[in-house]
């Protein structure tokens, strides 16, 4: 019988330098400022389904598509499950930081790492209607479970989950 080969250990440091190298190339666009938090901003859902994370970048994606160069939108709708854990805080990373806090582009993309694109289109107001009832479970296509958007402040609406589908909003 045959000795087994001892396993050779497995040499990283090609993959390692190359991190830091990209962590270096990216590091002034990842360190620039995009905004001011005075307060924390979570992506815990309130209960109404809202989150204070998810409300900001509904209204950030409206602000974004409002001029009419790019898009004349009027309200803005965000997917609840692309809003990323823990939301627009502090970093736990960063000690002794208090707000107000100068927000990085890598600490927005924490919160939102996609490469999302902006999309504007025309819809009727039953059309929006019909958006806004497949939140419910079992309505409109809509699985078993609530999907609550985040909806940009410019739209208000009010809605009771007692409804049946079409009679909740």
């Amino acid at each position: 019988m045959r000795a087994k080969p001892k396993a050779q250990p497995v040499v990283v440091l090609g993959v390692t330098g190359s991190i830091a190298a990209y962590k270096a190339a990216v590091s002034p666009l990842a360190n620039a400022v995009v905004g001011t938090i005075t307060a924390g901003m979570t992506n815990s859902a309130n209960t109404a389904g809202e989150m204070e994370a998810g409300d900001l970048i509904a209204d950030a994606q409206l602000s974004a598509t409002q001029p009419a160069s790019l898009g004349g939108a009027q309200i803005a709708f965000m997917n609840a499950g692309g809003v990323r854990s823990p939301g627009f805080v502090v970093p736990t990373t960063t000690p002794a930081t208090t707000y107000p806090y100068n927000l990085t582009y890598a600490d927005a993309f924490t919160v939102q790492p996609f490469g999302n694109s902006l999309v504007t289109m025309t819809l009727t107001a039953q059309q929006i209607k019909d958006v806004l009832e497949q939140q419910f479970a079992n309505c409109n296509g809509q699985g078993t479970a609530n999907r609550i958007m985040q909806i940009s402040s410019s739209l208000k609406y009010s809605w009771n989950s007692a409804g049946t589908c079409g009679t909740r909003i």
